[in-house]
């Protein structure tokens, strides 16, 4: 965040060509986060963020639904955003961007 406006990065690779490259597992080329926004059109303000876990296999995109996995996004997000003054908590299967 960035006076209250939302900066997303690594963003471009929703669906990526990187399934079958060995030697790279731990950076779980295989999920990834689908990102729905809410902002203040008169202000520009972040509202909310929700992410979805996806999963990708065969090129092919799909909601994740394995519960290691959802997990390993939510710690791997909520570390990452405690950085910039953020964590992410879990909802369900949804992964949502809260600012103190």
């Amino acid at each position: 965040m960035f006076e209250g406006k939302l900066i997303l990065y690594g963003c471009g690779d929703f669906i990526d060509d990187y399934e079958g490259i060995t030697g790279y597992e731990h950076f779980r080329g295989d999920l990834s986060l689908m990102y729905d926004v809410e902002v203040d059109v008169t202000t520009g303000r972040l509202v909310a963020l929700i992410m979805t876990p996806t999963r990708i296999r065969h090129l092919r995109v799909d909601t994740c639904r394995e519960e290691a996995d959802i997990d390993w996004m939510h710690k791997t997000m909520s570390r990452e955003c405690r950085l910039f003054g953020g964590d992410v908590k879990r909802v369900g299967n949804k992964l949502h961007l809260v600012f103190s």
